[in-house]
């Protein structure tokens, strides 16, 4: 199923919310993408539950808050705070990946990487087109 991004309901926040800081460059080249990893922890939380709504946000940079120059993605879960536990739970099931609880930033400057409603889990296939699996 398709929608177009004017179509879903993103959560939008004003204030800072808490972030999961990954290491990219810890993930495995050849596995799923952060992205990938954030979209199926939200599907196992929210898929059937048409209750809850939540959108997650990414932002990308330099950090060195490893204790070494590397490159991370922030996620940020705009949406009831369990849906940020369980996100930063499958991070942590990775064996080698690097990841922790990280600063606080602003959702609503970065950019939509899944999104929850009507118990479905929706994600970007192009700039302006969104798909579910259901």
């Amino acid at each position: 199923m398709e929608r177009q991004a004017h179509e879903l309901n993103y959560v939008r926040r004003q204030e800072p919310l808490p972030t999961v800081e990954v290491d990219v460059d810890s993930l495995d080249p050849e596995g799923p993408t952060v992205a990938d990893i954030v979209g199926e922890a939200l599907s196992k939380h929210a898929t059937g539950k048409p209750n809850i709504c939540a959108t997650a946000y990414m932002y990308f940079t330099p950090s060195v808050n490893f204790g070494e120059p590397t490159s991370s993605e922030f996620v940020m879960v705009a949406g009831p705070k369990a849906l940020y536990d369980v996100v930063l739970a499958a991070f942590r099931a990775i064996g080698k990946v690097r990841c922790r609880p990280s600063d606080m930033l602003k959702p609503e400057m970065h950019m939509a990487i899944a999104h929850v409603e009507e118990g479905l889990v929706w994600e970007p296939l192009d700039t302006i087109t969104w798909g579910t699996t259901a």
